[in-house]
């Protein structure tokens, strides 16, 4: 992977655009025959409607990516692009979003190398909250945290000549 050309896009799944944009369209379209019986339709169908709106952006060309590339990794949301060098970034690792009940879903998260968190203002208030400084949300991509956990750690090691170890298993 030592090509400066290297670019890899991942797009996230339609199905799963596709369930949200169906769903809001279904509540929106309740709301709005809540109108006829009470006042309380017109703010339901609203949020609905702008949930909709949100779920048809991600069918846009190039809305919404996670690019892999010889100089970092760019994560596109609704037309905002955030890149990320590798020289950044100290290791990928998999979170557990968990519940009461169990695991909810997983993440890919990230720590930058300790000499970028200590300019970050929000580091010390993150630190207590969450085991990592950012993570990489699975609306963008159609990979397993698994899978995508690997491919960004052997990204990481080979455009930066050093190895991408994921921290002590993080729960």
């Amino acid at each position: 992977m030592q090509d400066d050309s290297y670019s890899l896009t991942l797009r996230p799944r339609k199905w799963d655009s596709l369930k949200l944009l169906l769903g809001s369209a279904v509540f929106t379209g309740l709301g709005l025959w809540m109108t006829t019986q009470n006042w309380w339709g017109y703010p339901i169908a609203a949020f609905f409607a702008l949930c909709a709106l949100v779920a048809l952006a991600q069918f846009l060309p190039g809305s919404t990516y996670l690019r892999l590339t010889a100089e970092g990794f760019t994560m596109a949301v609704m037309y905002r692009q955030k890149k990320t060098p590798w020289e950044m970034i100290d290791g990928f690792f998999v979170i557990d979003l968990k519940s009461s009940t169990g695991t909810l879903m997983q993440m890919v998260g990230y720590n930058y190398r300790p000499e970028i968190q200590s300019t970050s203002p929000l580091h010390p208030r993150n630190a207590g909250l969450t085991p990592c400084d950012n993570a990489i949300p699975d609306s963008i991509h159609s990979m397993p945290a698994h899978e995508l956990t690997d491919l960004m750690n052997t990204c990481l090691a080979s455009f930066t000549n050093r190895p991408g170890e994921p921290p002590d298993a993080v729960e």
